[in-house]
């Protein structure tokens, strides 16, 4: 009996010290900012979001993923805490073909996830011409970015609202986006200001050309951000004109470009 006891005993506390191990484990902090901490719980539910549209991950692409999170948690600590737990997994993206037909010469592992999420269904798009590797050596390392604002006065009242956007696109086929907003309202008797705070946005591009001769650059991300407007978590950003330092929309809109390599 005390032998049995004895046993029981000691699974009973060898339990208790795995379990201890695993949490101890899971509340790794991976980075911290003011109050907040990004630990390997949240990054392990993050990823598994991002996850959902692949099988499998190699270690550089988890690596990179990890660095994404943790440089938009060192920025928006609250915002990224809170998207991360409110993320659901269940969402379900495409999954690759085992033999995508799709194969570049020069695409990078960032290029070829769009492509195996796109599994075939490219309609007229062409990864492979002249024009198409040309543009996607332009769109590499390059920063596009955007800023509008706008006022108006009458009768007492006065308001102001700015906004504007960045997106860099590394060599390595994945991008950040970020967003930021203003707004400024004052009117007799109440004014309101609006926090100017920044959201980012990580991901994966690549680019095609077209017949009528534009280009378009996908993107492609399970961030809830892209989620919100994009259920499958692909967007077409489709090019009318570009140039050294420049790069338009067909409808004329456009976004400043400058070389920055990423690090």
């Amino acid at each position: 009996m005390n032998t049995i006891k004895l046993t029981f005993v000691t699974l009973f506390f060898s339990c208790i010290s795995v379990a201890g191990c695993q949490t101890e484990k899971n509340n790794t902090v991976l980075a911290v900012q003011g109050n907040y901490s990004l630990t390997k719980k949240h990054f392990d539910m993050y990823l598994a979001h991002v996850n959902t549209a692949f099988e499998n991950q190699s270690k550089e692409e988890i690596e990179i993923e990890k660095l994404l999170l943790i440089e938009m948690f060192k920025t928006s600590p609250a915002e990224i805490l809170a998207s991360i737990e409110k993320t659901n997994p269940i969402i379900q993206q495409p999954k690759p073909s085992q033999a995508s037909h799709l194969n570049a010469i020069n695409s990078v592992w960032g290029h070829q996830k769009v492509r195996d999420v796109l599994n075939g269904d490219i309609g007229q798009m062409q990864f492979d011409t002249s024009k198409a590797n040309a543009f996607r050596t332009f769109v590499a390392n390059s920063l596009l970015s955007s800023k509008s604002n706008s006022s108006s006065r009458g009768y007492g009242s006065s308001s102001y609202s700015e906004s504007s956007a960045t997106i860099q696109f590394c060599a390595d086929g994945t991008f950040v986006e970020s967003t930021s907003g203003y707004l400024s309202i004052d009117v007799p008797g109440m004014s309101a200001l609006s926090d100017n705070s920044t959201d980012y946005m990580p991901g994966y591009w690549e680019v095609a050309s077209l017949p009528n001769g534009m280009m378009v650059i996908l993107l492609y991300s399970t961030h809830p951000l892209m989620l919100e407007n994009s259920p499958n978590g692909l967007l077409p950003f489709i090019v009318g004109q570009y140039g050294d330092d420049f790069v338009n929309l067909p409808n004329g809109d456009g976004y400043r470009r400058s070389i920055n390599y990423c690090n």
